[in-house]
């Protein structure tokens, strides 16, 4: 995408205003930023059409039986790097893949059910992709900050403590309620109600409980590089355990050496 995106302040009034609540109504935004329903419609649309934003809902993967995510970090013979994307886009376990500069070609993100799906993963999936010579798994113990907000002000959402010892139970309609809402976040409760069979009222009540338990959250992503960012950066750090901060954490065996501390910048 091009560093000159054409965008006006109506533009970032709008997006701080999507990144403050993802599921505003267009007449509520209207009535903020002191425009007519049609324009803040057509602007919405715009900036999703062009990929300025994307609105989406995400789900807390331990919350849907995920209780393993593994970064990927892998190297590809020279020649097939595009062809081992393609198995990887083609992998449904694998939910975001990365080109990358540096020591790796790939860095990718897998969401798991336990340790066979994550065996058969590296053992059969990954090791079977002609192309790919090593393979770096490193698993997820611990999110400690979070904020893809770019504009809005305010404070993010806290996580959820003691997820293992506090389980959410979720029903078939709330496992069908993510599903629809992941397909589009705006979606106009009455068309849920409609889907699902149920009561708006039900909708509207069993959304607020899963925002309240963390089950889903409504995001504005903004693409970086329409605000000025040049490109991300994924910085991987591997910390001496007695000064981590994370530490010590219910690492997998394979994976108790030293913690590896990444984070993902933004510049500018």
């Amino acid at each position: 995408m091009s560093h000159s995106t054409g965008l006006d302040q109506l533009d970032f009034q709008l997006m701080r205003e999507l990144e403050s609540d993802a599921r505003q109504t267009y007449t509520e935004l209207a009535s903020k930023l002191g425009v007519t329903r049609p324009i803040i419609t057509n602007r919405v649309r715009q900036l999703l059409d062009s990929g300025v934003i994307d609105i989406i809902c995400l789900a807390d993967p331990t919350a849907l039986g995920f209780e393993i995510i593994a970064t990927l970090a892998i190297n590809v013979q020279s020649g097939h790097i595009k062809d081992v994307v393609q198995r990887l886009v083609d992998c449904s376990s694998i939910r975001q893949i990365h080109l990358c500069t540096g020591s790796f070609h790939i860095v990718a993100w897998a969401f798991l059910r336990n340790n066979e799906d994550l065996e058969n993963l590296l053992i059969n999936e990954l090791d079977s992709i002609p192309g790919v010579q090593r393979v770096e798994t490193m698993l997820l113990a611990q999110v400690v900050k979070w904020r893809p907000v770019l504009l809005a002000d305010g404070s993010e959402p806290g996580m959820r403590e003691n997820r293992a010892k506090d389980p959410i139970k979720l029903d078939d309609i709330d496992v069908k309620l993510i599903k629809e809402l992941q397909i589009d976040a705006r979606q106009k409760a009455t068309n849920l109600a409609q889907k699902l069979g149920v009561h708006v009222a039900t909708i509207n009540r069993r959304i607020q409980r899963l925002l309240h338990e963390d089950v889903i959250q409504f995001r504005t992503f903004i693409q970086p590089l329409s605000l000025g960012y040049h490109g991300n950066a994924l910085i991987g750090l591997s910390c001496d355990p007695a000064k981590s901060v994370m530490w010590p954490m219910q690492l997998h065996p394979t994976n108790r050496s030293k913690p590896l501390l990444f984070a993902l910048v933004y510049t500018i």
